[in-house]
């Protein structure tokens, strides 16, 4: 009995590395460390060309925000992409190149769009550290109203393959009128597989909030009314950006997608004021239609 229980003495420590082992491989998968930098896609106000074209600027960020800003000429191939044929799976769009320049330690882009097209752009870039890689991608979608005259000429195409990469978009893709108050499903998957993986969503003017997606790779979030936007005006925008992040054979994914939000143009309506103006402009016209029909009586007596 003592050798029985000596033996099991022994086997212990062996089981409980065992028994923890996968636990400390999902804590680490998915616990996740504000030292983590990413890049992120930000916005700046639309011009309008004068040929009638509409070109919409916007920044590479490279960083861990709220914070300040790296040098974003750290990373190795830095690359952009737009795509404005989603025909098929994603793996399957065809993009072009995008010109990319540095200028302060931050890459500026300008997509132009002499008509009407919805636009996706996709960043590249990645950095090796201690023998590991860490690969980098922004991604945001819009759409762009231009009346140019005459249209560009077709560019040289690049087939860009996403995979071995962790992608993360937004369901609905396009909105003409994103809004605050609307659920936006997010979906990640790694290598053009669906996912499980932690997300963190950076919504200008609210704390950061933390989520996962499941396995199906999706979960929802419901951008909560914002009084600081509401203040701002009918036409005034932010930005929230949801940034997602995950390890395998080594290295380490990490993907941002940035949507602009307006404000709700319905949540800010008060129910109750205007059930009152309505039904007092229903009885001051019911009270009309009884006055005048009273005196036309009176008038054929």
């Amino acid at each position: 009995m003592r050798k029985k229980s000596g033996g099991l003495k022994s086997r212990l420590p062996f089981l409980l590395i065992v028994n923890l082992l996968p636990v400390l491989l999902q804590a680490d998968e998915l616990a996740w460390r504000d030292a983590d930098d990413y890049i992120q896609l930000s916005y700046r106000a639309k011009r309008k060309e004068k040929d009638g074209s509409v070109s919409l600027p916007l920044i590479i960020k490279y960083g861990c925000f709220s914070g300040e800003a790296k040098n974003i000429s750290a990373l190795k191939s830095l690359r952009a992409f737009y795509c404005t044929e989603e025909k098929g799976a994603e793996k399957d769009w065809l993009f072009r190149e995008l010109p990319v320049t540095v200028r302060n330690g931050v890459g500026h882009l300008l997509v132009r769009s002499p008509g009407t097209n919805r636009f996706t752009v996709l960043v590249t870039a990645e950095q090796a550290h201690d023998g590991r890689v860490c690969f980098y991608s922004a991604k945001t979608s819009f759409v762009l109203f231009g009346h140019a005259l005459f249209a560009e000429g077709k560019k040289p195409e690049t087939l860009l393959h996403p995979g071995n990469r962790l992608d993360i978009s937004f369901a609905p893709r396009f909105d003409y009128w994103p809004q605050t108050g609307s659920k936006i499903t997010i979906v990640t998957s790694l290598d053009g597989k669906t996912s499980a993986a932690p997300i963190r969503i950076y919504d200008e003017n609210f704390p950061v909030v933390s989520m996962k997606a499941e396995k199906n790779g999706k979960c929802v979030y419901t951008p909560p009314n914002d009084p600081e936007l509401n203040w701002n005006g009918s036409t005034a925008f932010k930005q929230m950006t949801a940034v997602v992040r995950k390890r395998q054979d080594g290295n380490c994914y990490i993907s941002s997608y940035t949507r602009i939000l307006h404000r709700s143009r319905t949540g800010n309506r008060k129910l109750l004021p205007g059930l009152v103006v309505f039904g007092a402009c229903t009885a001051s016209l019911l009270a009309l239609v009884i006055v005048k029909r009273r005196r036309s009586r009176g008038v054929g007596i």
